[in-house]
């Protein structure tokens, strides 16, 4: 069979094992159960994750300024609609909408006003907007702000230009919170600090701040932050002390134990020989003890239940968008389905670009093992999905690189983790073109396809 027809029938098979696991009524059905079965353990899991991006992303507001509004991952909440009668009549089953996260905030106190909690709106939002403005009466700021033309000076300021605003808005927060082996998510954080021109000691202080936070919801329980049945109580440096010792993995490659008493201190807080002055907070607890960031402080908590409660609403909701644009007609018969064919469209691209990186890297080396050849098509795949995968936050930063820093970035990336840095730059001349044209076919059939459904 020639590789050709050995693709066609890969793409059968894995269009029918989709439609039947995800699209077709029985799937769907099967679905709802396993959603139903795993809600709690799912809501739980879910919560960790939520509080350590949220709570992590206070980072960038505290110590860069970003207002939490711009923070890509702490806005990702929806409305759930129904669909009118012509929509559903073309297979319209469910509609997300995204909404901005103070209206999340605005349906949780309404419903809290039901109970007779009367919540200041406008207190709320005001947290959302410059945290740092909370906190300068507080404490001694020796953070960097925002350059402004003709105002900023030199070495006390910094710029934004798309791909690097991003990565403070959400990549650095997707590469540290979603990979669970550290040396992983070291090697891709190092690899974009690169392709970005970035400080390492920017980028590595708020590496060690996030992994620092991820630490603490399992070896520190404190009266701030905890998980009754999940955390740990932290060891304590000295007898009767306040403090706990939390360990980490750093962006050195170092295991780093630091004492800890609540969140505000890896979120912002100067540790001596550890944190990078120019990027940290120096605490005063005199002071600080009742900031209106403590996570005990019914503001913080406001705000970590509107997302959490918003993305628990919508669990059991995942089975339907999953098989979501299909008649019922075509839920019954995937041959009829056009979800299929745009799924198919998908792997039939991923598989011609296994084909041309196995052709590319078996010229630069005839002697490569099987296992190293799939790890440069996984690394291929990865540049495709990178740029053009929807429903991902976290890969602002790269989409909005120039062709020299995204091959910088892949470079490095997949070099750090064992590939020739020869044949990868041979690999992204090559095969770069064909992913981007790959990709806005994709893009425009899938626009194509939901206009179709949305608006007949």
């Amino acid at each position: 069979m020639s590789s050709y027809g050995r693709i066609l029938r890969n793409m059968v098979q894995q269009k029918m094992k989709y439609a039947n696991k995800v699209l077709t009524e029985q799937g769907m059905l099967n679905q709802q159960f396993n959603f139903f079965d795993i809600f709690d353990i799912y809501s739980f899991l879910s919560n960790l994750q939520i509080s350590s991006t949220l709570f992590s992303s206070f980072i960038s507001s505290f110590l860069l300024g970003i207002d939490l509004n711009n923070i890509i991952p702490d806005n990702i909440v929806f409305e759930v609609e129904l669909p009118d009668l012509q929509q559903w009549l073309n297979g319209v089953l469910i509609i997300l909408k995204q909404i901005n996260l103070q209206i999340a905030l605005q349906n949780l106190i309404q419903s809290l006003s039901t109970l007779n909690i009367q919540i200041n709106l406008n207190d709320l939002i005001n947290m959302l907007k410059q945290p740092q403005q909370f906190l300068i009466p507080q404490i001694n700021l020796g953070t960097l702000n925002k350059a402004y033309y003709n105002k900023s000076y030199y070495g006390q300021a910094y710029v934004d230009p798309a791909a690097v605003a991003n990565f403070f808005k959400s990549t650095m927060y997707d590469v540290v919170i979603k990979h669970k082996n550290p040396a992983t998510a070291r090697s891709e954080a190092h690899a974009l600090a690169q392709a970005l021109n970035l400080r390492d000691t920017l980028a590595g202080n708020l590496f060690d701040r996030i992994q620092a936070i991820k630490a603490v919801r399992e070896q520190a329980c404190t009266f701030d932050y905890c998980w009754f049945d999940y955390s740990y109580i932290a060891p304590e440096p000295s007898p009767g002390s306040w403090d706990g010792l939390v360990t980490f993995d750093s962006y050195s490659g170092e295991k780093i134990t630091l004492p800890y008493r609540n969140l505000l201190d890896f979120q912002a807080g100067c540790y001596f020989d550890f944190s990078v002055f120019d990027y940290c907070l120096m605490l005063d607890y005199e002071v600080t003890g009742n900031n209106v960031y403590r996570n005990d402080a019914y503001n913080i908590n406001l705000l970590h239940d509107a997302i959490y409660r918003n993305f628990r609403s919508r669990i059991n909701t995942t089975p339907i968008a999953l098989a979501n644009y299909q008649t019922t007609e075509a839920r019954l018969d995937p041959y009829k389905s056009k979800r299929v064919d745009m799924y198919g469209l998908s792997i039939l691209q991923l598989r011609q670009l296994d084909e041309v990186t196995a052709r590319i890297v078996r010229q630069m080396n005839p002697k490569v093992d099987p296992f190293t050849l799939r790890q440069y098509k996984v690394a291929v795949e990865n540049l495709y999905s990178t740029l053009f995968q929807e429903h991902r936050w976290g890969r602002e930063s790269q989409q909005a690189m120039t062709k020299n820093q995204l091959k910088t970035w892949w470079v490095q990336k997949w070099s750090l983790q064992g590939l020739d840095a020869n044949i990868l730059n041979q690999l992204f001349d090559n095969v770069y073109q064909l992913v981007v044209i790959q990709g806005k076919i994709r893009t425009k059939e899938r626009l194509n396809f939901l206009r179709r459904k949305l608006y007949g």
